[in-house]
């Protein structure tokens, strides 16, 4: 029972991680879409609702996506082999520095 504890704190830490790192990039990038929308000429609703779905999805997509934490995705994916495999190890939670 234990083992599956560390299990899943630990790939609920890599996730949180994850979400993290992309939080401020997908900040200033929903603040750049708001100021360009905001200051260019009148776009009808559709244009709007369009550029504003897409800003969601790469907002979204964005911790998976960014180069600087492709680690983590990996530790995300090896813990899910490792989970699913029924391995014994037990990984460390790093402390964040």
């Amino acid at each position: 029972m234990e083992s599956m504890f560390n299990d899943v704190s630990y790939l609920t830490y890599a996730l949180t991680e994850l979400s993290l790192h992309g939080l401020l990039i997908g900040t200033a990038l929903t603040a750049l879409v708001w100021v360009t929308t905001r200051f260019t000429p009148r776009s009808n609703a559709r244009t709007l609702h369009q550029v504003w779905w897409v800003t969601l999805i790469v907002v979204l997509l964005l911790p998976f996506v960014m180069p600087s934490v492709g680690e983590g995705v990996s530790r995300v994916s090896a813990m899910l082999m490792d989970i699913t495999s029924g391995s014994s190890s037990q990984p460390t939670i790093p402390i964040l520095a």
